[in-house]
Protein backbone atom coordinates (compact mmCIF):
# COMPACT_ATOMS: atom_id res chain seq x y z
CA UNK A 1 0.00 0.00 0.00
CA UNK A 2 1.47 3.48 -0.88
CA UNK A 3 0.47 5.96 1.69
CA UNK A 4 3.15 8.27 0.55
CA UNK A 5 0.48 10.50 -0.49
CA UNK A 6 -1.66 10.47 2.71
CA UNK A 7 -2.36 13.35 5.00
CA UNK A 8 -1.22 12.98 8.69
CA UNK A 9 -1.99 14.87 11.16
CA UNK A 10 0.31 14.24 14.19
CA UNK A 11 -0.96 15.38 17.75
CA UNK A 12 0.64 15.97 20.70
CA UNK A 13 0.89 17.88 24.20
CA UNK A 14 4.20 19.80 22.75
CA UNK A 15 6.56 17.75 24.71
CA UNK A 16 9.65 16.67 22.54
CA UNK A 17 9.27 13.18 23.56
CA UNK A 18 5.86 12.67 22.16
CA UNK A 19 6.79 14.61 18.83
CA UNK A 20 9.38 12.53 18.54
CA UNK A 21 7.64 9.50 18.89
CA UNK A 22 4.90 10.80 16.31
CA UNK A 23 6.84 11.67 13.17
CA UNK A 24 9.22 8.98 13.57
CA UNK A 25 6.62 7.00 12.52
CA UNK A 26 4.67 9.92 10.43
CA UNK A 27 7.96 9.71 8.27
CA UNK A 28 7.66 6.34 7.73
CA UNK A 29 4.68 6.03 6.10
CA UNK A 30 4.03 10.10 4.66
CA UNK A 31 5.59 12.52 3.35
CA UNK A 32 2.64 14.80 3.53
CA UNK A 33 2.84 16.06 7.85
CA UNK A 34 1.14 18.51 9.63
CA UNK A 35 2.32 18.18 13.40
CA UNK A 36 -1.09 19.42 16.08
CA UNK A 37 -0.84 20.54 19.67
CA UNK A 38 -3.71 19.80 21.55
CA UNK A 39 -4.61 22.01 24.52
CA UNK A 40 -7.46 21.54 26.57
CA UNK A 41 -9.48 23.44 29.55
CA UNK A 42 -9.63 22.43 33.25
CA UNK A 43 -10.44 19.14 34.25
CA UNK A 44 -9.82 17.58 31.26
CA UNK A 45 -5.92 19.19 30.83
CA UNK A 46 -5.72 17.39 34.52
CA UNK A 47 -7.84 14.01 34.09
CA UNK A 48 -7.21 10.78 32.52
CA UNK A 49 -9.32 10.25 29.33
CA UNK A 50 -12.62 8.19 29.68
CA UNK A 51 -13.56 9.91 32.86
CA UNK A 52 -15.64 12.75 30.82
CA UNK A 53 -17.21 13.12 27.87
CA UNK A 54 -15.41 14.50 25.12
CA UNK A 55 -16.53 17.62 23.17
CA UNK A 56 -16.16 20.09 20.93
CA UNK A 57 -15.75 23.26 23.40
CA UNK A 58 -13.05 21.39 25.66
CA UNK A 59 -10.38 21.92 23.32
CA UNK A 60 -8.37 25.47 23.75
CA UNK A 61 -6.47 24.89 20.10
CA UNK A 62 -9.21 24.56 17.09
CA UNK A 63 -8.97 22.12 14.41
CA UNK A 64 -9.03 23.34 10.65
CA UNK A 65 -11.25 20.85 8.95
CA UNK A 66 -10.99 21.80 5.26
CA UNK A 67 -7.98 19.68 4.96
CA UNK A 68 -9.32 15.80 6.65
CA UNK A 69 -6.48 13.58 7.76
CA UNK A 70 -6.11 10.20 5.94
CA UNK A 71 -4.06 9.11 9.10
CA UNK A 72 -4.15 10.27 12.78
CA UNK A 73 -1.09 9.67 15.35
CA UNK A 74 -1.60 10.76 18.46
CA UNK A 75 0.84 10.15 21.36
CA UNK A 76 0.30 11.07 25.34
CA UNK A 77 -2.77 11.34 27.20
CA UNK A 78 -3.63 14.50 26.10
CA UNK A 79 -4.16 13.61 22.65
CA UNK A 80 -6.03 10.75 23.75
CA UNK A 81 -9.17 13.19 23.72
CA UNK A 82 -7.84 14.74 20.24
CA UNK A 83 -7.73 11.38 18.48
CA UNK A 84 -10.79 10.12 20.08
CA UNK A 85 -13.06 13.68 19.22
CA UNK A 86 -11.85 13.60 15.66
CA UNK A 87 -12.63 9.73 15.70
CA UNK A 88 -16.08 10.66 16.21
CA UNK A 89 -15.98 13.81 13.00
CA UNK A 90 -14.47 11.79 10.58
CA UNK A 91 -15.40 7.93 11.96
CA UNK A 92 -14.30 5.15 9.01
CA UNK A 93 -12.74 7.92 6.94
CA UNK A 94 -9.70 8.23 9.25
CA UNK A 95 -7.20 5.64 10.51
CA UNK A 96 -6.24 6.21 14.22
CA UNK A 97 -3.06 5.16 15.89
CA UNK A 98 -2.10 5.93 19.37
CA UNK A 99 1.46 6.10 20.71
CA UNK A 100 1.41 4.78 24.06
CA UNK A 101 -0.94 3.20 26.68
CA UNK A 102 -4.00 5.39 25.59
CA UNK A 103 -5.49 4.45 29.05
CA UNK A 104 -9.09 4.07 27.82
CA UNK A 105 -10.21 0.95 26.06
CA UNK A 106 -7.79 0.32 22.79
CA UNK A 107 -10.61 -0.31 20.44
CA UNK A 108 -11.15 2.94 20.02
CA UNK A 109 -8.55 3.35 18.06
CA UNK A 110 -7.55 1.54 15.06
CA UNK A 111 -4.19 0.32 16.02
CA UNK A 112 -2.09 1.49 19.24
CA UNK A 113 1.68 1.18 19.23
CA UNK A 114 2.38 0.45 22.96
CA UNK A 115 5.62 -0.73 25.26
CA UNK A 116 5.51 -4.56 26.17
CA UNK A 117 5.37 -3.46 30.03
CA UNK A 118 2.07 -1.61 29.44
CA UNK A 119 0.60 -5.29 29.24
CA UNK A 120 -1.72 -4.39 26.72
CA UNK A 121 -2.82 -7.74 24.98
CA UNK A 122 -5.49 -6.62 22.49
CA UNK A 123 -5.36 -7.57 18.50
CA UNK A 124 -5.23 -4.19 17.68
CA UNK A 125 -1.85 -3.08 19.81
CA UNK A 126 1.55 -3.58 18.61
CA UNK A 127 4.32 -4.07 21.09
CA UNK A 128 7.42 -2.31 21.02
CA UNK A 129 10.81 -2.45 22.96
CA UNK A 130 10.83 1.16 24.23
CA UNK A 131 10.17 4.10 22.41
CA UNK A 132 9.66 4.60 18.91
CA UNK A 133 11.42 7.46 17.42
CA UNK A 134 12.81 8.91 14.31
CA UNK A 135 16.08 7.21 14.10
Amino acid sequence: MNLNNKLIWTITDGSQGMISQVIGLAQQLSFNIIQKETKLIFPWSKLQPGLLPIFKWIFLNKFNFKSKPDIIISCGRKSVYSSLYLKKIFKKKVITIHIQNPKVNPNNFNYVIAPNHDKLDVSNVLKTTGAIHQF
